[in-house]
């Protein structure tokens, strides 16, 4: 089985939009501020997290 390499640079790329949206909420919070805020925290925790979930969705 071969490794469909267009697959493999949209789930890369899907990943790097997502950590792309929370290097922008760091930019403009400070760090502390989004680890002490429950609903930012889980903001991020959710982007990582859908962003794996995805590409680990669509593998075959």
């Amino acid at each position: 089985m071969a490794i469909d390499k267009e697959r493999v640079l949209q789930k890369i790329a899907y990943i790097r939009e997502q950590v792309s949206a929370i290097e922008e909420l760091v930019k403009t919070s400070k760090r502390q501020e989004v680890l002490n805020d429950p609903w930012k925290l889980r903001g991020v925790k959710y982007a990582l997290q859908t962003a794996i979930i995805r590409a680990e969705e669509h593998k075959g």
